[in-house]
């Protein structure tokens, strides 16, 4: 990929963590799963399983990364 801007940084109260999305472009390679990941999908705005996502701060990324769009 190749990271083409910064979505967010992001942190939350009683967690030591601090988490940084960045915007990116596909090379043209299909997504694979890794040793920390079990599935992989691709999903347009309107298909995105938000109820399954694990994590409050892919969420908010998610929602910060729509809201900025420049083609809405």
């Amino acid at each position: 990929v190749t990271i083409t801007g910064l979505v967010g940084v992001y942190s939350y109260p009683g967690y030591p963590v601090v988490i940084i999305v960045y915007k990116a472009e596909g090379n043209g390679d299909r997504p694979s799963v890794g040793d920390e990941t079990l599935e992989v999908g691709l999903f347009g705005p309107d298909e995105i399983p938000w109820d399954d996502l694990a994590f409050p701060s892919t969420v908010q990324a998610l929602r910060d990364y729509f809201s900025r769009r420049e083609d809405g």
